[in-house]
C-alpha cells in the first residue's frame, strides 16, 4: 500500500524556520538545500514504509503513536492513519531538541 504524506501547518512552519535559519547562519543555501533534499527523500520513504522507522523513545510519546525519521540534522515526527492511508508529519525538530513538550505530552 502506498501512503499519502501530509504535513501539518506546524510542520511546514518548522521546516520554513529551519531553512531560513540555515540560510542565515550558514551564509548560503548549501546547508538548507541539503536538508530540503533529505526531507524529500524522507517523504518518499514514508510513502512506502511508514512503519519502518522507530517509535519515539519516550514512553508517553510512543504511546500516542509518534514515530520519527531522520532528516539530516533534524527529525520529522509523524503519525500514521492506516485506515485512510495517510502519514501526517506533525513537527520537524533539531535532533538535539527536547520535543516532548512541543507535542503536548
Amino acid at each position: 500500500m502506498r501512503f499519502h504524506v501530509q504535513e501539518t501547518e506546524a510542520a511546514l512552519e518548522d521546516l520554513r524556520e529551519a531553512l531560513a535559519y540555515l540560510n542565515y547562519s550558514a551564509g548560503g543555501s548549501s546547508a538548507s538545500k541539503h536538508v530540503l533534499e533529505a526531507y524529500e527523500k524522507a517523504i518518499g520513504l514514508l510513502e512506502t514504509m511508514p512503519d519502518g522507522f522507530p517509535l519515539a523513545t519516550d514512553p508517553l510519546i510512543s504511546s500516542l503513536g509518534y514515530r520519527w525519521i531522520a532528516v539530516a540534522s533534524y527529525i520529522a515526527v509523524y503519525t500514521v492513519d492506516r485506515e485512510c492511508g495517510v502519514v501526517y508529519i506533525e513537527r520537524i525538530f533539531r535532533k538535539s531538541r527536547n520535543w516532548r513538550p512541543l507535542l503536548g505530552a
